[in-house]
C-alpha cells in the first residue's frame, strides 16, 4: 500500500485495522503466542504492553508463566515512571514501549520524556512505534512519523531506541535517522526482504532486529522468518548477519546475552 497516494491508502488502512482488531479475538491468546514460539522454534520473545487492552500488569503476569517471554512495559498511563519502572524491573521488565500515535500524545511530550528518563536509569532500550497508519486504533497517526522522534535521539544519546516497523510506508526515513544517530536501531516487521537488506547495507546488521508485530496478521511470525530466509537464499544477507538480526542484537540490547536466544 505504500505506493498508493494517500487518499487511496487511508481507506484501506482503516479497513485493515478493523480486520486486524477483529482477528485478535480469535488468534491473540497467550497460548497462541506459545504455539507461534514452538512452531517457529523461537527461544525468546518480547511481549509488549498496549494499554488499556493489554496493560503492563497483564504482560508481567503472562511473562511470569513462560521463561521464554520478556515483558516490555508501556509508557501509557504511567503517572510516575521513576517510581513504577523499578518495580516493573524487579518483576522482569526489560524495556519500554512508546506508542505516541495510539496514545495521542506528541513524541516530545513531558510524559514520554519522563518515561525515557526512567528507562535510561534502568538501562532499558526504548521501542517506538513508527509509521503513519490511519485507523480506529490510532488517535493521531501523524505522531507515528519517525522523524518526529528525532529530538529524543539527540537528547538521550545513551538510550538505545528501536524504530518498530521501520517507519512502515517510509522505511528510508528510518534508515536516514539510523545513519545519523548511532543509538537508533531498526526493526523488521511489515518490511519486505528488499528493505531489510537495504537497512543492513546502510547501518549494519548490528542495528537491525527481527520483529513480527504478532498477533496482527496471525501468521506474521512465520512470514517475517520467511523473509529473513529469503534474504539468505538470495545472498543479500550473510549467515552471521541473520544470526544478529534474529537474536544476537536483542540479546545484547535487552541484557539476555547469557541466555538462549533466537
Amino acid at each position: 500500500m505504500r505506493w498508493l497516494p494517500k487518499p487511496a491508502r487511508v481507506p484501506l488502512e482503516w479497513a485493515g485495522t478493523l480486520w486486524a482488531g477483529a482477528s485478535l479475538a480469535i488468534q491473540g491468546l497467550f497460548t497462541d503466542l506459545q504455539d507461534q514460539l514452538n512452531s517457529g522454534r523461537i527461544d525468546r520473545a518480547l511481549l509488549i504492553a498496549h494499554p488499556p487492552n493489554v496493560p503492563n500488569a497483564l504482560v508481567l503476569e503472562l511473562a511470569s508463566q513462560d521463561p521464554r517471554v520478556i515483558p516490555v512495559i508501556s509508557a501509557a498511563g504511567e503517572t510516575s515512571p521513576a517510581e513504577s519502572f523499578p518495580r516493573y524491573a524487579e518483576q522482569g521488565a526489560r524495556g519500554l514501549k512508546i506508542h505516541a500515535a495510539a496514545d495521542g500524545m506528541a513524541p516530545d511530550s513531558p510524559h514520554f520524556e519522563a518515561a525515557i528518563e526512567a528507562a535510561r536509569g534502568l538501562g532499558w532500550p526504548v521501542l517506538l512505534h513508527t509509521g503513519c497508519i490511519h485507523g480506529p486504533l490510532f488517535k493521531n497517526p501523524e505522531y507515528g512519523n519517525a522523524e518526529a522522534f528525532e529530538p529524543l535521539f539527540d537528547r538521550f544519546p545513551e538510550v538505545n531506541f528501536i524504530l518498530s516497523h521501520m517507519n512502515l510506508h517510509q522505511p528510508r526515513i528510518a534508515m536516514d535517522l539510523a545513519e545519523r544517530f548511532p543509538n537508533v536501531h531498526l526493526e523488521t516487521s511489515w518490511q519486505p526482504m528488499e528493505v531489510i537488506s537495504e537497512a543492513v547495507r546502510r547501518v549494519g546488521a548490528e542495528r537491525v532486529l527481527f520483529g513480527s508485530d504478532w498477533p496482527i496478521g496471525g501468521q506474521n511470525v512465520q512470514v517475517g522468518l520467511n523473509r529473513i530466509e529469503d534474504c539468505l537464499e538470495t545472498g543479500t544477507l550473510r549467515l552471521e548477519d541473520a544470526q544478529l538480526i534474529l537474536g544476537g542484537n536483542a540479546a545484547r540490547l535487552f541484557g539476555i546475552s547469557d541466555e538462549k536466544t533466537a
